[in-house]
C-alpha cells in the first residue's frame, strides 16, 4: 500500500491533521507554455576565418569567450536583434569560481566548436535537430560543495522574464510575434549515462545553468551539462491559418499539427506541419489535400502500429460536403485522398481517433462525422491498405434516423482493449456519449451525459483511455444567450454490462459575466488537461487547467497563453499518452494567435508540461556512509509516482528508517552529523545501500507550497562519526516544496 497525500479542506497551518493525512501509512516496499521551434539544422561552417553555425530561424557566430545567437526576424524587424552570451566562471556551490577562461578562442573539431576554459572545463557546440546543442564539459570535480553552477553574462534586445525562486528549466528571449531564441532542456549525464535534470535562473543580466548537488556529488566523471538553444517560428504558412488539430507518434517521437489554410476567397486547403517530441519544427508546412476547392474542419489521429497517422476533412467538391481523408507518414509523405462519407446529404465536422497496438496490430483508426440527415456516424479505416480502406461505418446512437444529434468528437486513441469513446450533442440540451471497438461496431448504449432543461450544450470534446473518458462542453450562462461556461462530464465502461456508465459533472469554469467558449481535452496518463478561451479587454486568452484521473477536481493552477493586442482561440492538445506511452508529462497545444491590429493570424504549437513542481533542495549534507536523499520526479501536485530514494548508503546495511517533517524544527548536531527532528518514521528493508519511499502527492492546489523535509537514517555497524548514535548514520537531508 502506497502513502497518500489526503486532500484536506482545512489550512496548511493545521499541522496535525495535516501529518496525519500525509503519513497516515508506511509503504510495503506548466506552467510553462513556449511555442515550437524550428527546423532540422544546417551544421557548423567557416567563413573568413568566423566559425557559424545555422538552422532554421537563426545563425550562431562564435568568438573568442561568446557566443552569438541571431534569430532570423524578417524583414519587418526594424534592426537585428543578436543574443550574446559571455562566458564568466564556473561555481560549485560558495566555492571560488574555477574555469574562468572567458577570452579562449573557439576551435574547430569535425562538426563541433569547441571552446577550452581551464581547469578540466570545455564547451562544446553542434547543430542538433534544428538547434544548437551546447555541452559543457568537466573531465574531473570542480572544487567546493553544492550545485555546480556554468554563468554567462547576457547581452541582448531581445526580453525575457526574471526566473522565480527555483529557477526554470526552459527561457525564451523574445521579439515579440516576430521571432526568440529559447533554451531549454538542460540535462546533466555522467560517465556511467546517470542522467539529472538541471536549471536555469536569468536575472536579467546573467544566465546560470545548474545541476543539482546530490547529482554532482556522486557522478562518475567526465561529467557532461547539456543545454539546447533554439529559434521559435511559426507553425502556419499564411497570415490567416485557422481550425487546427493534432496527434503524436510515439514511436518515432513526433507530432503531426494540421490545420487549414485559406489561399482564396471560399477556396481552403488542408496543410500540415511536424514537430518533434521536444517541441521543435520538423521542416517546412506541407500541403495534405490536393484539390482547389473547400477544404475544411480537419482532423487527424495516429495509427501507432504503422507509425503513420490519418487526416480527415470536409470537402466541397462534388457539390455538397463530403468527408475525405490520408494517410500522413512519420516522414510527411502524403499518400492518396479517399473518399470516407459521401452521398447527397452534407457530411460535415469530422473527428479522428487512433490506435496504441504498436504489439500486434490491428492497424487503424476510426472516423466520426455529422450527416446532416441522419445523425452522427463512424467508420473503420484499415490503414494497412493503400490508400486506407473503410471496413465497417455505423450509426451511432439509434438505428433510425436522428438529425438533431451532431457535433462528434472521438478519444484520440482507443487503448488495448481498442475501445473508442464517442460524445455528440442531441439537439441543444442533451451531451450524449457511447463506445465503439475496433470493428466499428457500437458497443454500448448511447448515454446522457449531461441534460440542461434550460440551457444550451454546445462543442463536446472528449478524451479517454478505453476504459474511462471525460467530455467537456459550452454551456450558455444561465440567463444569457451570448455568455457561456465550460462543464465537464466523467464516467467510465462497465465491462458487466457493456455499458458506459456517467460518473458526475460539474463546472470547470464559470465566472459571471465572461464568456468561456472552444474546450478542448487531452489525456496524458497521470492526469487530464482541459482548455478553453477566454475575452479579456482588447482580445482573448487560452486558459488550461488539469484535472485529476478519477473526477473533475482541479489538480494546481491554470496555466495561460496570453499576449497584449491578441485573440488566441480554437485550441487543440493531445498528450503524449494518447500515442501509446505508458505514461507522460508532455504534450502539444496547437492553437490560432490572431493579431487584433493588423488582423493577421497564424498557428502556434506550444509545448505543455502537466508537472513543473517545486524545488528540491539541499537542506544538510550527510556523513559516515549514510548514503544520499533523493527524490524520484517533480514535487507536483498530481504525480502519483513520486518517491523518496536513499542511494549510497553502506552496502552492508539491511535497515533504514525514513524520516519525513513538515514543521521544519530545529536540526540536531552529533559529532560531524546532522539530523532532522522529525515525528514522522518508517522502517524499511534497504539492498545494496538503496531504498525507496513511495509518496504519492494529490492534485489538491490547497497543498500548493507544502514543505517536507526529508533525510534517511540507516542502521549499520560501521564507523560512524556521533558516538551518543553508534549503529547510525545519517544521509543527506533534503527540502521539498510541492507546486504546481
Amino acid at each position: 500500500m502506497q502513502t497518500s497525500l489526503a486532500r484536506s479542506s482545512g489550512p496548511l497551518w493545521a499541522g496535525s491533521l495535516l501529518a496525519t493525512a500525509l503519513f497516515a501509512q508506511a509503504p510495503a516496499a506548466g506552467d510553462r507554455l513556449d511555442p515550437a521551434g524550428v527546423q532540422p539544422g544546417h551544421g557548423i561552417s567557416a567563413s573568413r576565418d568566423q566559425l557559424f553555425a545555422s538552422g532554421p530561424g537563426y545563425v550562431a557566430r562564435f568568438e573568442p569567450g561568446a557566443v552569438e545567437l541571431l534569430p532570423i526576424l524578417g524583414a519587418t524587424a526594424p534592426n537585428a536583434m543578436p543574443l550574446r552570451l559571455e562566458f564568466e566562471h564556473v561555481r560549485r556551490g560558495t566555492a571560488t569560481p574555477d574555469a574562468n577562461g572567458a577570452d579562449s578562442a573557439p576551435q574547430q573539431v569535425d562538426a563541433a566548436v569547441i571552446y577550452p576554459r581551464g581547469a578540466g572545463v570545455s564547451e562544446r557546440y553542434t547543430s542538433s535537430d534544428g538547434r544548437l546543442k551546447q555541452t559543457v564539459c568537466f573531465a574531473s570535480p570542480v572544487a567546493g560543495h553544492g550545485d555546480l553552477t556554468v554563468r554567462y553574462r547576457v547581452t541582448t534586445e531581445l526580453t525575457c522574464p526574471a526566473t522565480p525562486a527555483g529557477g526554470a528549466t526552459e527561457l525564451r528571449f523574445t521579439a515579440g510575434e516576430l521571432g526568440s531564441i529559447s533554451v531549454d532542456t538542460i540535462v546533466g549525464i555522467d560517465a556511467t549515462g546517470r542522467r539529472a535534470e538541471g536549471a536555469m535562473h536569468f536575472d536579467g543580466r546573467h544566465l546560470d545553468l545548474t545541476l543539482p548537488a546530490e547529482f554532482v556529488a556522486s557522478a562518475a566523471y567526465p561529467l557532461e551539462l547539456d543545454p539546447f538553444f533554439g529559434a521559435s517560428i511559426n507553425t502556419g504558412v499564411s497570415s490567416d491559418d485557422q481550425n487546427p488539430d493534432i496527434a503524436y507518434d510515439n514511436a518515432n517521437d513526433r507530432y503531426l499539427a494540421v490545420f487549414e489554410f485559406p489561399f482564396a476567397a471560399n477556396k481552403k486547403a488542408v496543410w500540415g506541419q511536424l514537430i518533434s517530441g521536444a517541441g521543435q519544427r520538423i521542416g517546412n508546412a506541407f500541403a495534405i489535400s490536393p484539390t482547389l476547392n473547400r477544404e475544411e474542419h480537419p482532423a487527424v489521429g495516429n495509427c501507432a502500429y504503422l507509425d503513420n497517422f490519418f487526416v480527415c476533412w470536409q470537402d466541397n467538391s462534388t457539390g455538397n460536403w463530403d468527408i475525405r481523408g490520408c494517410t500522413v507518414g512519420a516522414a510527411g509523405n502524403v499518400g492518396g485522398v479517399m473518399t470516407v462519407a459521401g452521398g447527397n446529404a452534407d457530411q460535415v465536422t469530422p473527428d479522428c481517433g487512433g490506435d496504441s497496438f504498436e504489439g500486434g496490430g490491428p492497424g487503424l483508426c476510426i472516423a466520426v462525422w455529422d450527416d446532416a440527415a441522419t445523425g452522427v456516424f463512424a467508420a473503420v479505416l484499415d490503414m494497412s491498405t493503400s490508400p486506407p480502406s473503410v471496413t465497417n461505418t455505423q450509426q451511432m446512437g439509434f438505428a433510425a434516423p436522428d438529425p438533431f444529434r451532431n457535433n462528434p468528437s472521438i478519444t484520440k486513441d482507443g487503448e488495448d482493449g481498442g475501445r473508442w469513446f464517442v460524445a455528440m450533442q442531441h439537439d441543444t440540451q442533451f451531451l450524449s456519449v457511447t463506445a465503439v471497438d475496433f470493428t466499428g461496431a457500437e458497443v454500448s448504449t448511447v448515454q446522457t451525459a449531461y441534460y440542461s432543461p434550460n440551457d444550451v450544450v454546445d462543442h463536446p470534446c472528449i478524451a479517454g483511455d478505453g476504459a474511462n473518458w471525460k467530455v467537456v462542453f459550452e454551456r450558455n450562462e444561465p440567463g444569457s444567450s451570448t455568455l457561456h461556461d465550460i462543464y465537464a462530464a466523467y464516467g467510465t465502461y462497465d465491462n458487466n454490462t457493456g455499458q458506459v456508465v456517467r460518473l458526475g459533472g460539474a463546472a470547470l469554469e464559470n465566472d459571471q459575466g465572461e464568456d468561456e467558449r472552444q474546450p478542448c481535452i487531452a489525456h496524458f496518463g497521470r492526469k487530464y488537461v482541459a482548455g478553453w478561451t477566454n475575452p479579456r479587454p482588447g482580445g482573448t486568452r487560452l486558459e488550461f487547467q488539469n484535472i485529476e484521473l478519477d473526477g473533475l477536481a482541479r489538480c494546481g493552477g491554470e496555466q495561460i497563453i496570453d499576449a497584449a493586442g491578441r485573440a488566441m482561440s480554437m485550441a487543440a492538445i493531445t498528450g503524449q499518452r494518447e500515442s501509446g506511452r505508458d505514461s507522460s508529462i508532455e504534450g502539444i497545444v496547437t492553437h490560432r494567435n490572431f493579431n487584433v491590429g493588423t488582423g493577421g493570424a497564424v498557428i502556434d504549437s506550444r509545448r505543455y508540461r502537466v508537472f513543473t513542481g517545486g524545488p528540491v533542495t539541499t537542506l544538510l549534507n550527510g556523513c559516515g556512509t549514510g548514503g544520499t536523499c533523493d527524490v524520484s520526479g517533480p514535487a507536483a501536485l498530481g504525480n502519483d509516482e513520486f518517491e523518496i530514494r536513499l542511494t549510497g548508503a553502506d552496502p552492508t546495511a539491511q535497515f533504514a528508517i525514513w524520516m519525513g517533517d513538515l514543521f521544519q524544527g530545529p536540526h540536531s548536531s552529533c559529532g560531524s552529523c546532522t539530523r532532522i527532528d522529525a515525528p514522522f518514521k518508517f522502517f524499511m528493508l534497504i539492498n545494496g545501500g538503496q531504498a525507496t519511499f513511495p509518496l504519492p502527492l494529490p492534485c489538491d492546489p490547497a497543498y500548493t507550497g507544502l514543505v517536507i523535509d526529508t533525510q534517511w537514517v540507516t542502521l549499520s555497524p560501521a564507523a560512524q562519526p556521533c558516538a551518543a548514535f553508534p549503529d547510525l548514520q545519517f544521509s543527506s537531508a533534503r527540502r521539498i516544496v510541492l507546486a504546481n
